[in-house]
Parts: C-alpha cells; sequence; structure tokens
C-alpha cells in the first residue's frame, strides 16, 4: 500500500503498483463502482476503470479523485463537478499541469 485516503463514509487506496481501490458507503457514487444507490462495499473494491494508466495520488471526501502519472485528474462521487459514478477525467482546454492535490 502507497497511500490511503479517509473520505465521508469511505476509504481510497492506492497500492505499489498504482491500482486504486474503494471501500464503505456509496450513497454518492464515492467508491467509483457505478450508480450511487449500491449499499457499498465492506472491503476493498478494485476500481477497474482505472487500469489502463498508473495512479501516483489518491484524495476523498465526500467524493474521490485520483492523479496519474501523466498528470492526469480524475474524479469520481457526486461533487461541483457534476455526478460521475465511475470515473472521469477533468477535462481542460489548456494544460493543467498538476503535480499534487
Amino acid at each position: 500500500m502507497t497511500e490511503v485516503a479517509a473520505g465521508d463514509q469511505h476509504s481510497v487506496v492506492l497500492t505499489h503498483s498504482g491500482e486504486v481501490y474503494t471501500m464503505g458507503d456509496n450513497s454518492r457514487g464515492q467508491l467509483g463502482i457505478g450508480q450511487s444507490s449500491s449499499n457499498g462495499s465492506p472491503l476493498p473494491t478494485f476500481l477497474e476503470e482505472l487500469t489502463f494508466t498508473k495512479m501516483i495520488k489518491v484524495r476523498a471526501g465526500q467524493f474521490s479523485a485520483s492523479l496519474s502519472t501523466d498528470g492526469q485528474l480524475y474524479v469520481w462521487g457526486e461533487g461541483y463537478f457534476g455526478k460521475f459514478h465511475s470515473p472521469h477525467r477533468i477535462k481542460s482546454g489548456k494544460s493543467l499541469d498538476i503535480a499534487d492535490f
């Protein structure tokens, strides 16, 4: 395990190999595993939608986020950005050049 982020009734875990696991409540889609109406998961659930790239950071609050090795920011859950029940890459007209968040 590289990093753990504790959010609002959920947690996000980043492994040494860059994989993301989520667990806990999913009432606002914060686990990234589909519809927010699911009951969530008491055990770590592998977030398959992020397997195409290695992640280097994870964060959690009322929603969840991860940062990839190439500086792309992914968010899921419900927040000011909208409602995404699976990871969604934040797109911008200019380079965000994110090193940390």
